[in-house]
């Protein structure tokens, strides 16, 4: 080689040990690698398959990268000898091999003593040119980075996974306190679940894959809180929906009085009595109310339900008696309203010189008299004015 050669080669051996050493320092500082180390002898199933056979090529690289950078550092120390005038050949023979021969020292496999003779030796001892040193390291290099990566990417998805897991077991157990559900054991041993993926993360990252299982188990949970969540609203729009059925009864009470009071002074005859409230309606629903608040939900369910039942009842018989008063007052109406529409056409024809019955002057004053006056019996007032019209007719 040239001084030339031999310097580019020295050159092109630092950078490339630099790139090296950066890249192990930063495998060596990453979280994986530092947590790989620690756990280590820990290391079972999958994950001691996968990393077992990769433990030992670590500290191979710093190895060989110490034997690379004393190599280089050794043909560095002879290279200012051949700028001299007297520099002797065997600097640069020596050079030579520390760069291109097999300089890398490689320590000799031990022959077992079961297969030793008599006069059997160590194995001679061998060497290695830095160029293979240099490609066996970046082999290594992309084992060791696989695995790491690997194990990161394992860590990463159980630890976000367990947080995951543990911040919905808190919130399904507020949930569940709100609603004053029991789910106490339910939420312990999911936990007790969590507690032991974690514990198996550190030995067997790869091999903990049952978070499925445990997401499973929280989503029931969470179903049946769900459950428990829409039957709690459907209790609280059944005591806002009661609340103001109440306050419809308090109406419709005095209003269905009023109108038979006024039928019992207008219509002959009627002797209707308005419906009754059930006993206490109002104390009645204040006690579901208790129950709810109290989070005893099937009492409360139970108590509104009939609530409900014979608020409903008492609706549908107020709205009944109402009708049946109004339709009554409103008959009385009706006739009045026709025997004066009769009794303006009778007017008209009359004007034109018409005859008239005699009978209807009588007809429309007795008419008259029983819907103007007291308790109107309708069945016969309703008869003098259809014969009133009758007559008018004819």
């Amino acid at each position: 080689m040239t001084s030339e050669q031999i310097d580019a080669a020295l050159s092109a051996w630092q950078a490339r040990l630099s790139v090296a050493a950066g890249n192990l320092l930063e495998l060596d500082d990453s979280a994986a690698y530092q947590r790989l180390r620690r756990g280590a002898a820990l290391f079972t199933g999958r994950t001691q398959a996968k990393i077992g056979p990769v433990l030992p090529l670590i500290d191979g690289l710093w190895q060989a990268q110490s034997q690379l950078t004393d190599i280089v550092a050794q043909a560095e120390a002879l290279r200012p000898a051949l700028g001299k005038l007297w520099a002797h050949e065997s600097e640069r023979r020596r050079i030579e091999f520390l760069l291109l021969g097999e300089s890398v020292p490689v320590a000799a496999p031990q022959t077992p003593f079961a297969k030793r003779g008599l006069l059997s030796g160590a194995e001679p001892a061998r060497g290695m040119t830095p160029d293979a040193l240099l490609a066996q390291m970046s082999q290594n290099f992309a084992v060791v980075k696989d695995a790491v990566v690997t194990l990161e990417a394992a860590w990463n998805r159980l630890d976000g996974a367990l947080a995951a897991a543990d911040k919905e077991a808190d919130a399904l157990q507020s949930q569940a306190d709100t609603l004053g559900i029991g789910l106490q054991a339910e939420l312990d041993a999911v936990r007790r679940d969590i507690a032991g993926l974690r514990e198996q993360a550190k030995c067997d990252p790869l091999g903990a894959d049952s978070t499925g299982v445990l997401t499973a188990r929280l989503g029931q949970i969470s179903a049946s809180l769900a459950g428990a969540q829409q039957q709690r609203d459907q209790l609280d729009r059944g005591l806002r929906q009661a609340q103001a059925l109440l306050s419809e009864l308090g109406r419709l009470e005095p209003s269905c009085q009023a109108l038979q009071a006024e039928c019992r002074d207008k219509i002959a005859g009627f002797a209707e009595a308005c419906p009754a409230l059930p006993a206490d309606l109002a104390g009645w629903l204040a006690r579901v109310e208790t129950a709810r608040r109290n989070k005893q939900w099937k009492p409360a369910q139970v108590g509104l339900e009939r609530w409900l039942e014979g608020a409903n009842t008492a609706r549908t018989a107020f709205a009944a008696c109402c009708a049946s008063a109004s339709a009554l007052l409103a008959r009385r109406e009706d006739l009045r309203g026709l025997l004066r529409a009769l009794q303006a056409k009778a007017g008209a024809k009359e004007a034109h010189g018409a005859a008239l019955d005699p009978a209807l002057s009588g007809l429309a004053r007795d008419a008259e008299q029983l819907l103007h006056g007291g308790p109107t019996p309708l069945d016969r007032a309703a008869a003098l004015v259809s014969e009133y019209e009758r007559r008018l007719a004819g």
